[in-house]
């Protein structure tokens, strides 16, 4: 999604400095603008509500997902191997990978909102699995 279709879906949306806009937080009866958006350089949408809601809880008020954050499929982030893997390094790497984003995806399940530092890092682990699967299945 891009930043300027995210901002429509906002109320009381003003420009606060470049790349960055406060806005009323849709998660919450917001009287005054509480809501911090940022486009990061690689096209991300960086949220922070000065209440307390979660990124999670402010697209799901907006009737999107966190994915819609990305300019970009989550798989195009992975940066290439460097190196030939053996077999079990590569299992190793593989079970590393998915466990990030079993535990990302347990905290969502609890509710907890990914910090900016814990989304970028489940969508390396992302990419870098159907990199993987590209690679094994073909693509």
């Amino acid at each position: 999604m891009d930043i300027a279709d995210f901002l429509s879906r906002l109320s009381r949306v003003h420009q606060s400095g470049r790349d960055r806009w406060m806005a009323r937080c849709p998660a919450h009866a917001d009287r005054g603008p509480s809501l911090s958006i940022r486009l990061a350089q690689d096209g991300r949408i960086l949220l922070h509500c000065f209440a307390g809601c979660g990124a999670s809880d402010v697209v799901e008020a907006m009737g999107l997902t966190l994915s819609d954050l990305f300019a970009q499929p989550l798989y195009h982030r992975a940066k290439p191997v460097s190196r030939v893997l053996s077999p079990s390094e590569a299992l190793r790497a593989l079970a590393h990978e998915a466990g990030v984003v079993a535990i990302a995806a347990a905290d969502i399940a609890e509710g907890k909102a990914l910090s900016a530092q814990d989304a970028s890092r489940v969508c390396l682990a992302a990419g870098r699995l159907a990199a993987a699967l590209e690679v094994i299945y073909g693509g």
